[in-house]
């Protein structure tokens, strides 16, 4: 299973992470950040508008998820244009202060047939839900493979091709010995990002060529979002950029709050739940479930892509594997409100424990003098019992 995971990265690192070779037009490319809340709303603000980087990861959290742009509420206004091609390379032409016009990416071009970045919240809550999201009965953060298409919890997304790839760094799972619960944290054996260093580079180019777009159409240069999402302590992440991250298979669900509900100010919420199948022997020794990994850019391509690949041959790519490496890692992160940095930083379990002093070697740890002190201040207090009555 999977209930912990971790992802110190702001969201311009992980789309960095993220970085592909788009099927469409041949070049690397860097998935955009969409809002589901605000159609059009694309770029660093709508990544920062929900999802913070934490090192400690629990269920109800906001978190990165990669899902296909040709889901209904990834299409920019620009999609609606009568050429997709044409939308996806569109530019605004802006006059500069010279008088020399400007040719600028179009910030909102289409996302179809590319791969998006949003936040979704851990726990998958089906669509059909009726009353309040924050209350659904059944903790769905994992799916089990082997009965995904028979849960009426999971049958409507799987239809709707509502399938995701969560990111992070990495996760976390517990051997349990007796009494002792043993944290390790896992992440890909490999570093090996599948995209060159030059490619990344390109794509990194036309991200900051986008987000300068994005900037220069809106009043200040940071979306309402961004504004609101209280950054003053995010500089301590700034320098996490893995070259890899995590990835695994997944589903998402949107449920849409009934009209004249409290929830409906609040708009649709996205959810997701991490498919899990039987542990691959080398980790079956921690525990006998892990997250179905996507091993790859050719696995998440066709896992993400509803539209040509069938489910069927999506649920074909989903099996246990061997790509994994893990550590133990402290056990002060077993407390979800513990979140700093050591969490995912390995320890030697070899390693002699400092010994509590209690008793008589607790007393003889106490210097002469500062017992004698001790001593002397009980003998002039007075006693706080009380009298015993005869």
């Amino acid at each position: 299973m999977c209930g912990r995971t971790a992802c110190a990265c702001e969201p311009e690192a992980v789309a960095r992470a993220c970085t592909y070779r788009s099927k469409r037009t041949g070049k690397p490319r860097q998935p955009r950040w969409v809002n589901g809340k605000k159609k059009g709303d694309v770029g660093r603000a709508a990544g920062r508008a929900r999802y913070y980087p934490s090192f400690n990861v629990g269920p109800s959290t906001y978190m990165p998820v990669l899902i296909s742009g040709d889901h209904p509420h990834c299409r920019t206004p620009a999609a609606s244009t009568s050429s997709t091609a044409a939308a996806a390379t569109a530019a605004t032409t802006t006059t500069s202060s010279t008088g020399a016009t400007e040719s600028q990416p179009d910030v909102l071009a289409s996302c179809r047939g590319e791969r998006v970045l949003q936040t979704m919240r851990w726990g998958l809550v089906p669509s059909w839900h009726k009353g309040d999201p924050d209350k659904f009965g059944t903790m769905l953060n994992n799916s089990r493979l082997e009965g995904i298409q028979e849960k009426a919890s999971f049958r409507n997304a799987l239809k709707r091709g509502q399938r995701c790839v969560i990111v992070c760094e990495g996760f976390y799972e517990w051997k349990t010995s007796g009494k002792t619960k043993q944290p390790y944290f896992m992440t890909f054996s490999s570093s090996e990002a599948g995209v060159s260093d030059d490619d990344i580079a390109a794509a990194q180019e036309a991200a900051v060529a986008l987000d300068a777009a994005e900037a220069s159409q809106s009043e200040d240069g940071q979306s309402e979002d961004l504004r609101a999402s209280g950054d003053v302590d995010r500089a301590r992440f700034a320098e996490r950029k893995p070259s890899r991250l995590l990835t695994m298979a997944g589903l998402f669900d949107v449920w849409h709050p009934p009209v004249g509900s409290e929830h409906e100010a609040s708009g649709p919420i996205y959810t997701y739940s991490i498919v899990t199948v039987p542990a691959s022997k080398p980790i079956d020794w921690l525990h006998h479930r892990m997250p179905a990994i996507l091993d790859g850019d050719e696995a998440i391509e066709k896992w993400l892509n509803f539209s040509s690949v069938n489910l069927e041959q999506a649920l074909g790519l989903i099996h246990p594997t061997s790509v994994l490496k893990w550590h133990p890692v402290t056990q002060s992160m077993g407390n979800i409100r513990y979140k700093n940095a050591d969490s995912i930083d390995p320890i030697d379990l070899n390693a002699k424990k400092p010994v509590k002093a209690t008793g008589l070697t607790s007393w003889l740890k106490v210097s002469p003098a500062k017992r004698k002190a001790e001593e002397t201040k009980s003998e002039d207090e007075p006693s706080a019992k009380k009298p015993v009555e005869e």
